[in-house]
């Protein structure tokens, strides 16, 4: 079952076994936080441009995001990579004319780099 309201939100889902998952959003049609079957929610915050900033899982832990003025997606910071090293220790990503070229991943993962061709 599927319930909507006004402005086609996603509000709620129910599957199978009446597992139910709750949605809420923000004036802007984006959502702020999802309820999951065992009451346990996921937060969402966004920049006034919509980009995603921070999603909080109440499992994976807060991971912030950081975008340059085109939008592209500059670093990532996981909360196991906070835990792990520093703040200095974000997944960053490069661009090459609006395409991603580069992902370059902290010291916790052998310092690896991905190039993108």
């Amino acid at each position: 079952m599927y319930l909507f309201i006004v402005r086609q939100q996603f509000r709620q889902h129910t599957g199978g076994e009446n597992i139910t998952v709750r949605y809420a959003y923000n004036p802007v049609n984006e959502v702020t936080t999802v309820t999951h079957p065992n009451g346990r929610e996921t937060k969402y915050e966004y920049d006034q441009l919509g980009r995603k900033l921070m999603v909080n899982h109440p499992d994976a832990g807060e991971t912030d995001m950081t975008y340059d003025a085109a939008g592209n997606l500059l670093t990532k910071l996981t909360a196991q990579l906070r835990k792990s090293i520093s703040e200095k220790g974000c997944i960053t990503y490069t661009y090459d004319y609006e395409r991603l070229k580069e992902v370059l991943y902290p010291e916790i993962y052998a310092r690896a780099t991905i190039q993108l061709v």
